[in-house]
């Protein structure tokens, strides 16, 4: 079976590219669960094609590009490359603002202890001298 791809999609079967003609196993569950869930709608995000319509818009188009081409490339290894970096970032800021909020726990007790001790004082008999 032969699809074009209207929108770059990121897909089981791989990342579908924008303008490419695919030729996709019409016998692989999930190339079909892909063509099935990405043709339906309004708005398709992939086009079923003829093996004529192929060649012609394959020519047109980027080039007709087969189902053992649809892996990932070196744009989506630097994605997760990327991916893993902030994820680090995330988890390094979590971890601050776990500390952080400890802190604060910390100094709102110290606050409150402060606070019992001045309602102590302004209680006691005599504290209006100051």
């Amino acid at each position: 079976m032969f699809v074009k791809c209207n929108s770059t999609r990121h897909t089981v079967i791989g990342t579908l590219r924008r303008n490419h003609v695919y030729r996709l196993d019409d016998k692989s569950p999930k190339a079909r669960r892909v063509v099935k869930t990405l043709t339906a709608g309004k708005r398709p995000v992939l086009s079923e094609l003829s093996a004529e319509e192929a060649e012609k818009t394959g020519a047109q188009a980027i080039g007709l590009v087969y189902a053992e081409d649809v892996a990932p490339s070196g744009d989506d290894a630097e994605a997760g490359a990327q991916i893993a970096a902030l994820t680090s970032q995330i988890e390094e800021l979590t971890g601050q603002l776990d500390a952080a909020a400890a802190d604060r726990e910390k100094i709102a007790a110290e606050r409150d202890a402060l606070a019992k001790q001045i309602a102590e004082l302004s209680a006691a008999p005599g504290a209006d001298k100051a």
